[in-house]
């Protein structure tokens, strides 16, 4: 057997059979192979030596960007660093080399769920430098956009319009301002409600660009088209090794995040955007169309997905605004009547 050619692909087609031991002597038969050092980082963690395994693919990525800085296996190589970093509690560290490496799911996971928001706030304020001048303005704005909504969820929103893309700035300063205005009480109730709705229209039709989760529950990293449920759950039950699993303090750490999220549902902010209309509704008139139009629309947009919800909007239609015609039609139906039956 060649040593360096040869010793580091049996050792590697050890590993892959779950010959661990047989892996081990094959490695030692090529000890500065590439692939023997990436094969025994992986033994070194099954054993919990995360530190040396650390070390390991941290020479690794030396070696492989010295020979081919384009070499896709930098790629692979630094997500798994990014792993071990996380596991060792270096999560600032364990972000930046998901994101070097492109692993944009993993980022998200530890910028959104493992971080909290004042790491994450310094964590960008240093990103600014750090890698601007590497030329990676795209992983500034990534990080930044995931800062924004966080703050945001937090009704922190004059420290998040620093955060957001150029893109998404103009519809959240709009929200801002309906809902400072709807909140001044010096401004007449019927002035506050039209902003507190206003608020509520932006929240429902631009709640996924300001105010989603990148990942679980709302996944706009996918558009809100795909799920793939709870990212703690994957994280745990998606390794083969026992010794990755999330250390007890990722695991509170993500608890505490997910608090940040109100309520935790998928495509929370719909119900954010309801709250918003039925207290603009409490500053209205009963029996008036503008109320019974308010209430109504707001209902519509939970009626589906959260009928118990909606209901509380179905019986204050019908309870203040019994008069009108949508309070008759809805009292008569019994829910809400359908958009086509109605003038608006």
């Amino acid at each position: 057997i060649n040593e360096m050619e040869e010793s580091d692909m049996l050792a590697l087609a050890s590993y892959h059979e779950g010959n661990f031991e047989l892996t081990s002597k094959f490695i030692a038969l090529s000890p500065k192979s590439v692939i023997s050092k990436w094969l025994k980082s992986k033994l070194l963690l099954m054993d919990g030596k995360n530190t040396e395994a650390e070390s390991l693919l941290r020479d690794i990525l030396k070696e492989l960007s010295a020979r081919e800085a384009d070499n896709p296996n930098i790629l692979r190589i630094q997500g798994e660093l990014g792993m071990v970093l996380v596991l060792n509690r270096r999560y600032e560290d364990g972000l930046t080399a998901f994101l070097d490496g492109g692993h944009f799911l993993d980022a998200a996971y530890v910028a959104e769920k493992v971080m909290n928001c004042q790491e994450l706030i310094d964590y960008a304020e240093k990103m600014e430098t750090n890698f601007a001048e590497n030329g990676a303005s795209y992983k500034i704005n990534y990080i930044n956009y995931i800062l924004a909504k966080r703050l945001a969820r937090l009704g922190m929103y004059e420290s998040a319009k620093k955060y957001y893309p150029l893109e998404h700035f103009g519809p959240f300063n709009d929200f801002c301002k309906k809902i400072k205005s709807g909140q001044d009480t010096s401004n007449s109730d019927e002035s506050r409600a039209r902003s507190l709705f206003d608020a509520a229209v932006i929240t429902r039709n631009k709640g996924m660009e300001l105010f989603g989760t990148e990942l679980d529950p709302d996944y706009s990293i996918f558009f809100g088209n795909y799920s793939f449920g709870n990212s703690l759950d994957i994280r745990v039950y998606d390794r083969c090794n026992k010794n990755l699993e999330p250390t007890n303090e990722e695991g509170i750490r993500v608890v505490n995040s997910m608090n940040e999220i109100a309520p935790l549902k998928r495509f929370h902010y719909r119900w954010k955007a309801a709250d918003l209309a039925f207290q603009a509704s409490e500053l209205m008139p009963d029996n008036s169309d503008e109320t019974a139009k308010i209430l109504y629309i707001a209902g519509c947009w939970l009626k589906y997905i959260d009928p118990t919800y909606a209901e509380k909007f179905y019986k204050e239609l019908v309870r203040r605004c019994g008069k009108t015609e949508l309070g008759k039609m809805a009292d008569q139906k019994r829910w809400f009547p359908k958009m086509s039956d109605t003038h608006i």
